[in-house]
């Protein structure tokens, strides 16, 4: 049977244990917590800053059904930035300490793996068969590795530096990397998956989908990837329409107005309402950097001048994205009065991205057993952060056991055995996060989220539930029944396991007869949420927190 995690754990791609590294990070043990990290989403420095936290949204402290009316916070916990807390309070020498625990763990073999890319689905594959003994060597098109996360995102969300460390750590480990190299000019995948017992083809999606209206082949026309490729210094003018609605139009966005600055306008174009945009917390970014929204609405063409120069958009409004089996179609207002024109110098298409794959696409069809396809190119679009992550370890345990690779998962026994509970958790609110005022108009790039500084990151870690911790009565019950009043959830139950009487002298609380040792008391998992009120409120101790292994 598929084993369940916590909401929180279960809702990760990779099941980080969350309430393990809060507890470890309570504790001052940040190296534990990290390495509890690693061994999930490999990559703990770049997930702290980009990840799209979905354990957020399953956190039981939105789930809190608190009976006496008092302030409770509903709030999820920021697992995001507690993660954010952990590496910045890494000591100097983690990365060395580490290498010289885990190196000498490795039971090389004779398998030599190949990976065409070095994107964060190449990255953690490499990460998982170099661990696993095999001869990993990657080849990269660029000149330095990374992939879309070096050259996809904005150093004011992901510096250079984080992911050169985490690049450095995969090369001591012994991960080679091959810069510079293309597949089907440099090198060919016929040759590659005779020499190699497994070829990872691991691309990304690098091809940037088009509008296909008029005007799109104006030279005030980029693609995203291009434009955050080079951070386009040279833009025309200062009026920046970014059409999509999704992260990399986002980062498009963010980038044009520390460009154009505070005498310029950037808006950004797309087709969902506001309350269909999964990015909330970057949409307030954006709001805030004076960037204007334009939801719910299209571009039908781009308008040139006399000099062939962009001078504004077309726009149209759109009445509904999806068709009634929830395929995308999109459908324009009929309306005119939906229709309207924005001014523009510069047009950045973000609407999504494709793999090209007519160079390799041969051997994919011939069904060769040593060719994986993994990340962006295997999905046929563009994932987040984490589920490429995730992908990336499936793809890893397929090709070990296709080489019949075995081997044992660490274990990481960090010794906390105790939890100390408290009432304030529930009335927590969430921590404030730091964040660095964007100089606009500077072109400064330097990083906007600074993450809690020491006393909001126990603040935000105190209002962890520990749902890695179940709940256990122990002989000492008294069946006094003080646990189920104040369980704001209505989790807990008194059941009786044997029948009890007045005519045996069976003892009597709360209107009701038992008999010693008679009762059980009952917890539902799925309703607790580990507030731990029980606990502190039992008055003979016997309701404890366990932690599960």
């Amino acid at each position: 049977m598929e084993k369940k995690f916590v909401s929180c754990r279960e809702a990760c791609p990779t099941h980080t244990d969350v309430s393990e590294y809060i507890r470890l990070l309570l504790n001052g043990k940040f190296y534990e917590a990290w390495k509890i990290n690693r061994q999930a989403n490999v990559f703990p420095s770049i997930c702290a800053r980009v990840c799209t936290h979905p354990c957020e949204l399953f956190c039981k402290r939105t789930c809190i059904n608190y009976k006496d009316g008092d302030p409770v916070s509903l709030d999820s916990v920021s697992i995001k930035e507690l993660k954010r807390s952990v590496v910045d309070n890494l000591p100097e020498n983690y990365q060395e300490r580490f290498l010289l625990e885990i190196i000498p763990t490795i039971k090389n073999n004779d398998k030599k793996i190949v990976i065409i890319g070095s994107g964060l689905a190449g990255l953690t594959i490499a990460n998982d068969l170099r661990l696993a003994g095999c001869d990993v060597t990657i080849f990269e098109a660029n000149r330095k590795a990374g992939g879309m996360i070096r050259y996809g995102i904005p150093q004011f969300r992901l510096p250079r530096e984080v992911v050169d460390k985490e690049v450095y750590l995969l090369e001591k480990l012994g991960v080679k990397f091959i810069y510079n190299t293309k597949i089907g000019e440099n090198i060919m995948l016929e040759n590659l998956r005779k020499e190699y017992d497994a070829c990872v083809v691991a691309i990304g999606a690098d091809s940037s989908i088009r509008l296909n209206i008029l005007g799109e082949d104006n030279k005030g026309v980029c693609n995203a990837l291009d434009f955050l490729q080079k951070q386009n210094l040279d833009l025309v003018g200062k009026r920046v329409i970014v059409i999509g609605g999704g992260a990399t139009a986002i980062d498009c966005a963010r980038t044009a107005i520390r460009l154009v600055g505070t005498k310029g306008n950037v808006f950004v174009v797309f087709p969902e309402s506001l309350e269909e945009i999964s990015a909330k917390d970057e949409l307030k970014e954006m709001v805030s950097e004076g960037i204007r929204l334009l939801p719910r609405s299209f571009p039908e063409r781009i308008i040139e001048g006399r000099n062939k120069e962009i001078i504004s958009v077309a726009l149209r409004g759109v009445k509904s994205l999806f068709d009634k089996q929830g395929r995308f179609d999109l459908v324009f207002e009929e309306n005119p009065n939906f229709s309207f024109f924005v001014g523009a110098d510069n047009v950045i298409v973000a609407i999504g991205q494709k793999t090209y794959f007519d160079d390799f696409k041969p051997f994919l069809m011939s069904g060769s057993q040593n060719i994986f396809l993994a990340g962006d190119c295997a999905a046929g679009k563009t994932l987040n952060v984490i589920e490429v992550i995730a992908g990336g370890h499936i793809i890893a345990e397929k090709i070990k056991k296709q080489l019949g690779i075995l081997i044992e998962k660490e274990s990481i026994d960090n010794n906390i055995k105790t939890i100390e509970f408290s009432l304030n958790q529930l009335k927590i609110d969430t921590a404030t996060i730091g964040r660095n005022a964007p100089r606009l108009g500077e072109i400064n790039f330097s990083e906007r989220s600074t993450g809690f500084n020491s006393e909001d990151m126990i603040k935000e870690g105190m209002r962890c539930f520990q749902c890695g911790i179940s709940i256990q009565c122990g002989t000492e019950c008294i069946a006094c029944r003080h646990c189920i009043d104040v369980c704001p959830q209505d989790a807990i139950s008194l059941i009786k396991t044997k029948e009890a009487t007045a005519e045996n002298n069976d003892f009597f609380i709360n209107g009701e007869y038992f008999k010693e040792n008679g009762y059980e008391i009952v917890i539902d998992c799925k309703k607790c949420i580990n507030c731990a009120i029980c606990v502190i409120q039992c008055p003979c101790e016997c309701l404890r927190g366990i932690i599960e292994s």
